[in-house]
């Protein structure tokens, strides 16, 4: 048994071992494809789609949701693709996910001298990244319904590694894609808004070139302005890329919005207090263009007002989306009807794999620079993944928000996985009582997270 268990990790430390499992992740996706080909989309999926028709056929239309999956589902439809088609082209996203995370965690466990033993411990935990998002139950469904978490997370994802390379010196071609692909995932999730700043503003103070930030800043803005553009020729007025955002930070933001449940009012229509439903009315029988400023106006009101209910408000929305997701296994209950159990079991394997990873990156920060990516990479992946969340903690927020970011913290936990196959990387955590506390802090402040959140759920059902 033991000898069995050192030859599946030794195996894993051939690079041929992460095309088997990609080959294996594919088939898997393609099976789920055709088991979900007849039910109807889940979630958002069919609105996404919806959306995806009217570009297709250029139907002037105010754009709510964030435009870059409908452009992309858009274009799949006007090759003559339906639903099924649509649904297996988000295949190639998490083909680019898996590829791009592969190629990222082998760049950040790169090393000035690497030896012999140092590309095989870089080589085990890229093949580790391959293996966890390959049976990832929520990236596996996401890879057959229209929804935008895969396409942001791939966005991403290429922004830390494009970003890393354009950090470590590649030139300008390398800086002009770097900018195309942080206005491509903004427009696919705006909350990737803030990135079109700060990288150019690190890769500044990194590179001190200013030809580079340039580079990557004038094509992000190129990218979110022709949508801009685009957007106003249907409307005939400005849309801050799409109309839900200032309505999102209203709904989590206003004098009803549940202190813990923030994200409440914008998936439970129907379910809310008669007040709400008054106020909501009042902003909604305004034109469109209109909307989205009596939205501003009504949950900057509510913070000003009341800045003690804003950071319990904030507080909890920190939580939330540090909490494990339920959302595969609701979905699999609800809109493909299977039993109850497969449900729980979907939630379990989800919630593993998720306190799992960020567990294992959370432990490599207090063990210190041995169980790490390279400073620069750990910047990258930490950056990205806070600026992306930051906008989450002000409006409202959910843990199926951290899907396309959880990735991100896969690199830190593979890395640290083949620093653990090389050797000790404790040395710091045993000599530092200090680490070692603030390490069982942190766990204990992760664990209460999740607790809090199944007590919540536990309460809904």
């Amino acid at each position: 048994m033991v000898t069995a268990h050192k030859g599946i990790l030794n195996l894993l430390e051939d690079r041929r071992a992460g095309w088997v499992i990609l080959l294996a992740a594919v088939v898997l996706r393609l099976i789920t494809l055709f088991l979900v080909a007849d039910a109807p989309l889940a979630s958002d999926s069919a609105s996404e789609f919806a959306e995806a028709r009217l570009l297709a056929a250029g139907i002037p239309h105010e754009p709510w949701l964030p435009p870059g999956l409908p452009c992309f589902l858009a274009l799949v439809h006007r090759l003559g693709g339906g639903e099924f088609l649509a649904r297996a082209s988000m295949l190639l996203w998490f083909l680019a996910l898996a590829l791009l995370g592969y190629r990222l965690a082998l760049d950040a466990a790169r090393e000035e001298r690497w030896s012999e033993e140092g590309r095989r411990s870089a080589q085990f935990g890229a093949n580790i990244f391959l293996a966890l998002f390959a049976c990832y139950p929520v990236y596996v469904l996401s890879s057959v319904e229209t929804m935008s978490h895969l396409p942001a997370a791939a966005g991403l994802m290429a922004s830390a590694l494009l970003t890393l390379r354009v950090a470590r010196g590649a030139g300008t071609g390398t800086a002009v894609v770097l900018g195309a692909a942080l206005g491509a995932t903004a427009l696919i999730r705006p909350a990737a808004l803030l990135l079109i700043v700060a990288v150019p503003v690190y890769l500044a103070v990194r590179r001190k070139k200013p030809l580079t930030p340039l580079a990557v800043f004038l094509p992000a803005a190129g990218v979110v302005g022709l949508w801009l553009l685009v957007a106003w020729n249907m409307t005939g007025g400005f849309v801050p890329v799409n109309h839900t955002n200032l309505q999102n930070f209203f709904y989590g933001n206003n004098p009803y919005t549940p202190l813990y449940k923030t994200w409440w009012f914008a998936s439970h229509a129907g379910d809310e207090p008669a007040g709400f439903s008054r106020l909501f009315a009042d902003i909604v029988r305004l034109p469109a263009g209109e909307q989205g400023g009596r939205y501003l106006s009504a949950a900057l009101g509510e913070i000003t007002g009341r800045p003690d209910l804003f950071i319990v408000r904030s507080l909890s929305r920190v939580r939330t989306y540090l909490a494990a997701d339920s959302f595969t296994g609701s979905q699999l209950v609800k809109v493909y009807g299977l039993p109850l159990w497969m449900g729980l079991a979907a939630i379990a394997a989800d919630g593993a794999l998720y306190v799992g990873i960020a567990g294992a990156a959370v432990a490599a920060l207090f063990a210190g620079k041995k169980a790490l990516p390279g400073r620069d990479a750990l910047t990258v992946l930490l950056g990205i993944a806070l600026l992306y969340a930051l906008p989450y903690f002000v409006s409202f927020s959910h843990p199926t928000f951290h899907i396309p970011t959880t990735p991100l913290l896969g690199v830190i936990a593979a890395v640290f996985a083949g620093r653990l196959r090389r050797g000790d990387v404790w040395e710091k955590l045993k000599k530092s009582k200090k680490r070692r506390i603030g390490l069982g802090v942190a766990a204990a402040i992760f664990t209460a997270i999740q607790i809090e959140w199944l007590v919540v759920m536990a309460g809904m059902i």
